[in-house]
């Protein structure tokens, strides 16, 4: 019997953001809003970046995301201070990764949520399978994710993963061209170099100016237009 995910309120997930790093990502808008936020608010805020990659071609480090340790300290009284400015992986959550951009659907994370205990959640997964000797595709899983967590978390979800792709197809795009030429930081030494976030080392490296890098990021982050391309795909 599928049940449909509902929030308990617990703020377990705004203190524990994961089992392998206690990070939450951020984008590096998100950072910034958060950031302005907690400065407002008189919140100390931190956030780092995460998984930095060097260019050889132009000696810059960049990074993808900024990670935020929990516990989130906009947790105040067990309630988000700030319900309505929040990231969207929290607003996502705890769909995280939308089946739709996962290659091997067997392969999506169990959510880390009271709200599902493991045995609650392997039934529940069972169920959306259904027949198992019948293939199930990645946009009918995506339905079924939709129906069982809901609109908000499979729309975030989704914009997340329009993003990802984005950005990696930018990051190829570059490499292929041989405009890049990179290789991955080892995370014992992040703090020998003062990398910067993915867009703004497009600008420094002179492949875009300060307004086309305001206007790409308006583009990943527009709600209507992302909302167009999944109803195009029949969601």
């Amino acid at each position: 019997m599928e049940e449909k995910f509902q929030c308990r309120k617990c703020g377990d997930c705004c203190r524990f953001f994961g089992e392998t790093d206690n990070w939450l990502p951020l984008f590096e808008w998100e950072k910034d809003k958060m950031k302005e936020l907690a400065e407002q608010k008189k919140i100390s805020f931190e956030a780092k970046p995460i998984e930095l990659i060097f260019d050889k071609k132009s000696n810059l480090a960049f990074f993808i995301n900024y990670g935020l340790k929990g516990p989130c300290p906009f947790l105040i009284n067990n309630k988000c201070s700030i319900y309505e400015d929040r990231p969207l992986i929290c607003k996502a959550f705890p769909m995280g990764k939308n089946p739709y951009f996962v290659e091997e659907i067997m392969n999506i994370n169990l959510p880390n949520c009271k709200s599902f205990t493991k045995n609650e959640w392997s039934l529940t997964f069972k169920e959306i399978l259904g027949d198992e000797s019948i293939p199930i595709t990645r946009q009918d899983m995506a339905k079924k994710y939709k129906k069982l967590f809901g609109e908000e978390c499979f729309f975030n979800s989704f914009i997340i993963g329009q993003i990802k792709i984005r950005i990696s197809n930018i990051k190829e795009e570059l490499i292929q061209s041989k405009k890049i030429k990179a290789r991955k930081i080892n995370k014992f030494d992040y703090e020998k170099y003062n990398a910067v976030p993915f867009f703004e080392f497009l600008r420094l490296k002179g492949l875009l100016n300060q307004e086309q890098k305001f206007n790409l990021i308006n583009s990943l982050t527009d709600y209507n237009q992302i909302k167009n391309i999944i109803f195009s795909q029949g969601f």
